[in-house]
């Protein structure tokens, strides 16, 4: 795991940017897009939004993508993608 965190810095100072081959091991990346798969699926995530509770702006030009919260539901704002 060292070796992967020294490429990541190394990498940052050389680049701007931090990139290594196989941060996340085989199966935990399987897993991982296993989960995301199933959560679109089962339409669980959310489009996500700026704002707070009061207030909440859902722009595809400022933020595309979808957010999942188990615990706390009444955080997520817009219903399902």
């Amino acid at each position: 795991m060292e070796k992967i965190f020294d490429c990541l810095i190394d990498s940052y100072i050389k680049e701007k940017v931090g990139v290594t081959k196989d941060f996340l091991s085989l199966s935990l990346a399987t897993n991982l897009k296993e989960n995301l798969l199933k959560l679109f699926k089962d339409q669980q995530l959310l489009s996500a939004g700026i704002g707070n509770n009061l207030l909440v702006n859902q722009d595809k030009l400022i933020r595309s993508d979808v957010i999942y919260s188990k615990n706390t539901p009444k955080l997520c704002f817009g219903g399902h993608s």
